[in-house]
Parts: C-alpha cells; structure tokens; sequence
C-alpha cells in the first residue's frame, strides 16, 4: 500500500504490542519524471530544510518544474542541470551519494555526510539515529520493477553481477520508522510520488545487495492528448501534459497513452558497478545547521499530498 500524506502513512504501520520508538519527518512526495531519482530524493530533502526555515528555497529537480522557460548555461534551473554541469552524470542518473552530495553543495548552501553501515543492526541504529535527529536519508536501493513488488526494495536470492545486475539502483528518502519488541523495524519512505512502508530486513538487504545497475533504454515521446479532448492525461499517478516530452524506459507503462509519438531521442544508461550506493546512507543539511533539534520539525508547515514545485527557483 502507498499513501499521498504521511498521517495516513503512520496510521497504517502496524501496531506494536510492548516497548516501541517511532520517529517521522514528513519530506512531502513528488511524481518522479525519467531517471532522476537522485535529483527528485535530493529536492525533496532540500525542500524539507527550506520548510524549517534553515535554507533558501531550492531548484527544482528538473528543469520542466521551473518558471523559467529559457537555459541559462552560466545559471543552472534545475538540480540535474546542476549535475551535468559540475559532471556527476550526463542524462540524470547519478550512482553514488558521494556525487549526488555534490550536486547539493553546488546548489546551495548546504553540505552532506556519507554513513556507511556494516551489519543489519548497525544499519537500523543509524537509520534511526538520524531520522530521530530531523536529518531525512537518501537511500539507495534495488528497487522492485514487477506488478508484485513494484516500488518496494527487491531482494535477491544470491548477489547480482555483471551477467546478472540489480533490478534497479533507485534512489529514495527515508523519513520514519516504527521498532517492534519482535521482529525488525518499519521504515517510512518517499518515492515515485507517494509514502511507503517498507519493512527493515527488506531494506538492509536490498541497499547492501546493490552491486550493478542495469543496462537500461530511454525513447523520448512526445505526449500528445487522450482521446482526442486535449486534456492532461493521468497513468500510473503521473500527469502527462499533451504537448510536452517525456522520457519512457523500456518497463514503463504507456499503453494507458492513447495518442504519443516517437520522437526519436533515445539514451542509454549503460551496465555500471553501484558500490558506491551500497552501505551507505546520505544525509543533506544545511551548512549553519550542523544538529538541528528533531523536535524543531514541528514548526513546519504540515505537508499534504503531493508538492507542487512550479515556483520561481531564484
């Protein structure tokens, strides 16, 4: 189950009978268009501060988000800009947090930290650790592509190689957990556009089972009307505005798209090694904020549903 705001999420974690510790920070959800998962994790954690007040608004993750309808190439519109521009990645995908914090430092006023973590229990006493501390994770995982397990973390049988890779190296923000007397812990994730529940062994397995991502095939198309009415067309939770352009990958499911067209733009992400996702655990704050006070969370606005980012990014 997913949900569109985070009091429905926590109502929905299990109960725990006994002693139990809960912590959540509400990052908010945004739909995820192409293979940016990395920029639109980031901006959500971005937002995250400038809602508490410790930074200045940030870019939006993609340049599509943003009011100003011309490139700059000396001033950067959006945090994937800001990525091929400091050259972390050339399409949008970014595959480690040591390049992904990067991006942030370039952006704004904000610095970031790399948590490895070993064993599953060192794995949730840090996870925890941070979110009780008002820091958001940008974690990464082998994400589920299949109608079964689509969207949550994927775990394997035995460890991905080069002739059998991930899934999917995803990126995503944890923002709350549940512990339980007996078993392992709930984590509260955002990504794709709405809050999951992921369970912890799930989740440790799955980030520190990363090892290759796919080698995986990007077509731009052009999204038209639907039926001829011109209006947005909605699929899979995304609005799809006739006459924009949209990267598709080769599991995307467009069929819902009644009118497209192939524009002939494709972009390949190539069969890439991801251990520098692997283990860790990326934490983004504010340059000024070192510790910031996890009770200090409850001065911000409280989010619901999904962020609306079409702002000037100044």
């Amino acid at each position: 189950m997913t949900y569109l705001t985070l009091h429905q999420t926590v109502e929905n974690l299990p109960p725990a009978d006994g002693i139990s510790t809960s912590a959540c920070l509400d990052v908010g959800v945004l739909d995820q268009f192409g293979p940016t998962c990395g920029f639109y994790s980031l901006y959500l954690v971005l937002d995250y501060w400038h809602r508490m007040g410790k930074a200045a608004r940030p870019l939006p993750p993609r340049f599509r988000h943003s009011i100003h309808r011309v490139r700059d190439p000396d001033k950067p519109n959006s945090l994937r800009a800001v990525g091929k521009k400091i050259r972390v990645t050339t399409q949008g995908t970014v595959l480690s947090t040591d390049n992904l914090g990067k991006v942030a430092r370039e952006a704004g006023n904000f610095d970031y930290r790399n948590v490895d973590t070993a064993g599953m229990d060192d794995f949730f006493k840090k996870c925890m650790a941070e979110i009780q501390a008002g820091f958001p994770i940008i974690i990464g995982i082998d994400v589920g592509i299949d109608p079964e397990n689509g969207g949550m973390p994927a775990v394997r049988a035995s460890p991905a190689t080069a002739q059998d890779p991930n899934k999917g190296g995803h990126w995503a923000v944890l923002c709350g957990f549940r512990t339980y007397p007996d078993s392992a812990p709930r984590f509260i994730a955002s990504h794709w556009g709405e809050y999951w529940i992921w369970e912890g062994t799930a989740l440790y397995q799955s980030n520190h089972g990363l090892n290759f991502y796919p080698q995986e095939h990007f077509v731009k198309k052009k999204v038209l009307a639907q039926n001829q009415s011109g209006a947005d067309v909605t699929l899979g939770g995304k609005t799809y505005r006739p006459g924009s352009l949209y990267f598709f990958n080769d599991f995307a499911l467009v069929d819902g798209l009644v009118d497209i067209e192939d524009i002939g733009q494709r972009r390949t992400v190539p069969l890439s090694p991801i251990d520098g996702m692997r283990g860790k655990l990326l934490v983004v704050y504010p340059r000024q904020a070192d510790a910031p006070a996890a009770s200090s969370s409850s001065s911000a606005a409280p989010r619901r549903g999904r962020i609306d980012i079409g702002y000037d990014s100044n």
